[in-house]
């Protein structure tokens, strides 16, 4: 499993440079699993930038619809839940397996792994 964590205020730039990280190091061990930690974000980037995610780059990272799963763990009662709430949605429309969550514990069940990360 990969695990991305994003604290603070970010930004598109930032989700693009770690989603491209994140792509790599999963190449790179053949993980397909991913947890993404937005326990600590305060702002969240312009909801295109957001989505652009979905619709274009990860098909141009060359990530593979039928083994990717991407867990997001975010506090259930924050601003930040429509708009990750609405990208779950979009990755959903376009064959992307995304799932936000609230706690870690069920976030790693889904992903169906062991809490080892890389």
């Amino acid at each position: 499993m990969v695990t991305v964590v994003f604290s603070g205020a970010v930004s598109g730039t930032d989700l693009r440079d770690a989603t491209v990280a994140a792509a790599a190091l999963g190449r790179k061990h053949g993980v397909m699993r991913y947890l993404v930690d937005g326990m600590a974000v305060v702002s969240q980037p312009r909801e295109l930038e957001f989505f652009a995610l979905p619709e274009r780059m990860y098909d141009e990272l060359g990530l593979d619809r039928s083994e990717l799963r991407i867990a997001i763990v975010i506090p259930p009662a924050d601003d930040l839940q429509q708009i990750v709430r609405f990208y779950e949605t979009a990755c959903l429309n376009r064959g992307w397996r995304v799932k936000v969550f609230a706690a870690f514990e069920p976030a790693v069940a889904w992903l169906g792994v062991e809490s080892r990360a890389v």
